[in-house]
């Protein structure tokens, strides 16, 4: 840890001495935010509008990685659903470039 970081912090709160002024906490895991946002998501879909769209987004995703990616293609009243064979490399970084281009990803 380094200063001036951000940590998400795990605890555990003593309850069985309630009673007494002082309580014990114990910290149970530390965990760097910037380790979370390097994380891969597990599951991933986009709903896009128009099937144009794909070609926009698959420059962002083409790299193999470990999470699973559906896409739903809502274009005028018909409705496909798509998962690719292959699982993608989907962090952070990639889901910000997304949606500056408009694609909001639902994480599941």
């Amino acid at each position: 840890m380094l200063e001036g970081h951000s940590v998400l912090i795990t605890i555990l709160k003593d309850k069985e001495h309630s009673e007494n002024r002082f309580r014990r906490i114990n910290v149970r895991n530390l965990i760097s935010l910037k380790d979370i946002n390097k994380q891969s998501l597990v599951n991933i879909a986009f709903e896009i509008k128009k099937k144009e769209d794909l070609k926009k987004i698959s420059p962002f995703i083409n790299e193999r990685g470990s999470t699973s990616v559906k896409i739903k293609i809502k274009d005028y009243d018909k409705i496909a659903v798509f998962e690719l064979k292959d699982k993608r490399k989907i962090n952070n970084e990639i889901l910000k470039k997304l949606k500056k281009e408009g694609f909001l990803p639902i994480i599941q």
